[in-house]
């Protein structure tokens, strides 16, 4: 494992229980940007974790966002909502 892969998931991740895969990939001219989703163990706990990692010439960015287990069920409100109002809207 190399050393950036090893401090990922020590310090950022934990165990990678199922990974979702990319969800969004975009270009930008020479920027590269890739959304994907994962479910982790971390601290004792699972956690979803939406990573957002943006690469371009001489520079490179991830970011993580920790969805709780408090916080789940709001956010699959919102993505059900959101879901329907866009299948709803080409009608």
């Amino acid at each position: 494992m190399s050393p950036f892969k090893w401090l990922e998931k020590t310090a950022f991740l934990g165990d990678v229980v199922h990974d979702y895969g990319i969800i969004e990939e975009r270009r930008a001219g020479i920027t590269r940007t890739r959304v994907s989703l994962l479910l982790c163990r971390k601290g004792g706990e699972l956690v979803l974790v939406i990573k957002e990692s943006n690469v371009a010439f001489l520079g490179a960015s991830t970011r993580y966002t920790y969805i709780h287990k408090p916080q789940i069920t709001a956010f699959k409100e919102a993505v059900d909502d959101a879901y329907e109002r866009v299948n709803n809207s080409s009608k």
